[in-house]
């Protein structure tokens, strides 16, 4: 049986490893949920699997919109730090880019969104 004391401790600490993580490189969004802005949230934000943060969209062979991917890592279950808030179909804009959220996954101490963005 897991020791809740135990699990949260843990959970503590994979919270404050992954705000490390996001302040090593992060960048602030601004989430549209529907018609509702919610307040500004510190995140780290990977596009396209680490490409370049100046130009997140790239061209097809045939000049048609590329579709670019980012994932998006926030905190969870910090003592200090209020939880990331992402849900799926929210939207915010990077490097002029609007991106959607597509999927969101709940870890212990983080949360991650995937998200899509078409030019």
């Amino acid at each position: 049986m897991t020791n809740f004391v135990t699990w949260k401790r843990d959970t503590h600490a994979a919270a404050r490893a992954a705000w490390e993580r996001i302040l090593d490189h992060s960048t602030v969004i601004t989430v549209r949920r529907g018609s509702i802005t919610l307040p500004p949230q510190t995140v780290r934000v990977i596009i396209n699997g680490g490409a370049r943060e100046d130009h997140d969209l790239r061209r097809g062979l045939d000049n048609t919109p590329a579709l670019a991917r980012a994932v998006v890592f926030g905190v969870r279950d910090h003592r200090d730090v209020p939880d990331t808030d992402l849900k799926r179909a929210d939207r915010f804009v990077l490097h002029g880019a609007e991106y959607e959220i597509v999927f969101v996954t709940r870890h212990g101490g983080e949360v991650q969104a995937v998200c899509e963005a078409r030019e």
